[in-house]
């Protein structure tokens, strides 16, 4: 047989070198399905110095406790209807949208285009909803031009698909919103997993979470999924549970976020009613992110304007003091004949807001805060008296 040709020096060399290199295996560039385990170690160390690539939802505890959501990961938001499950995620779109350049890509089988239109701009420009409708009706042309220049604008960054698209639909829709912003979404979001396409029992619901996953894994952008509570999953006004999702889905997702709304709760006392008829919980009840911290988050949410604020209502409470309306339109606080300020708490501050609420007179009934080294209660927010609908409750803005 013949005898294999002896190696040159270079060739010698080169053999020494991968000897030497620790068990280093020699660059794979032709394998289509590995790779040496050392990029991953690389990606993760870029992955944790620069995290601009990754979503952050704005409500600061829960960015806190994941770190925001990377390219190829996946966000359950699971809660049973009408309790502000999509309502959270507008929200974090319009926060994206107003403090970065984020482009978002939206599907949503669930709602129209044009009502999702009107929410995001409601939120965005602090807009009642159905007062925009009226003075759009009505011509106001000042809410016309800013109707037109956002949409031109702020929302030329957001994308929104109304169809019950397949994965492959949603692919192409994904190189479509390459195309037209000549760079790649940062965000996508689907309302909701069970109006995609394909069976809505157990095995379908678990095929779309997996079908879900495998789409923003291959498209390379982190995906928030709307998911609903089934029906067993206990009272609406109780936390969720991990489980809580409609036939499951929840192995599939980095995150899984419980939205809640204690308003519905039969038990609360009529206070407790006025206060929670504009909370909203957000409760962490997956977190895959070392060191997997999870948590219980109370918000407020304006009923006009959709709006999720950072700053919790109960924190206007911190004063446990009332303040009324002067005769010149001011609001001073509301003291006794001792003159030690009226608390808001008790048979006084309940009566106080009934008479507000329904009496034949109008009162200013509004809590104080604090501030802090000083011995007596100062308005330090402004109060917006919000008394539309049946039943009509006080509200406040911080």
């Amino acid at each position: 047989a013949d005898l294999p040709a002896p190696l040159s020096p270079e060739q010698i060399e080169q053999r020494l070198r991968e000897a030497a290199s620790d068990g280093e295996a020699a660059p794979a560039t032709n394998y289509r399905y590995i790779e040496p385990t050392s990029t991953a170690f690389d990606s993760f160390v870029d992955y944790v110095r620069n995290d601009e690539g990754r979503f952050l939802l704005g409500f600061p505890e829960v960015d806190l406790a994941m770190r925001g959501l990377a390219r190829g990961e996946m966000l359950l938001v699971v809660g049973h209807s009408h309790n502000g499950k999509s309502q959270v995620l507008y929200n974090s779109i319009i926060t994206a949208l107003l403090n970065t350049n984020a482009h978002i890509l939206l599907f949503s089988p669930d709602e129209p285009r044009e009502l999702i239109a009107q929410k995001l701009h409601c939120i965005a420009y602090g807009r009642n909803g159905e007062e925009l409708e009226q003075q759009i009706k009505d011509g106001n042309q000042t809410v016309l031009d800013e109707v037109r220049t956002a949409s031109k604008t702020l929302f030329n960054r957001i994308l929104i698909n109304d169809a019950a698209l397949t994965f492959s639909q949603m692919g192409d829709a994904f190189k479509e919103a390459q195309d037209y912003w000549q760079r790649n979404p940062d965000f996508a979001m689907a309302d909701y997993l069970e109006l995609l396409p394909g069976e809505s029992d157990h095995n379908g619901v678990v095929a779309k979470a997996q079908g879900l996953k495998r789409w923003c894994k291959e498209v390379s952008v982190p995906l928030a999924v709307v998911h609903q509570a089934g029906r067993g999953s206990g009272d609406r006004h109780k936390p969720s549970t991990i489980t809580a999702g409609k036939f499951g889905g929840e192995q599939e997702a980095l995150a899984v976020l419980g939205v809640y709304r204690r308003r519905d709760d039969p038990t609360l006392s009529y206070v407790e009613k006025c206060y929670h008829s504009v909370s909203i919980n957000v409760r962490i009840n997956k977190n895959k992110r070392p060191p997997n911290r999870l948590g219980d988050f109370e918000y407020f949410i304006c009923p006009h304007t959709g709006l999720i604020r950072e700053d919790k209502f109960c924190h206007l409470f911190r004063g446990n003091a009332l303040a009324k309306e002067t005769p010149d339109g001011d609001f001073r606080p509301w003291r006794g004949d001792d003159g030690t300020p009226i608390p808001a708490k008790g048979p006084v501050f309940e009566e106080a807001v009934h008479n507000h609420l329904w009496g034949p007179y109008r009162l200013g009934v509004y809590p104080l805060m604090e501030v802090e080294g000083s011995p007596s209660c100062n308005v330090g927010w402004l109060a917006v008296d919000w008394d539309e609908g049946d039943p009509s409750y006080v509200h406040a803005v911080n």
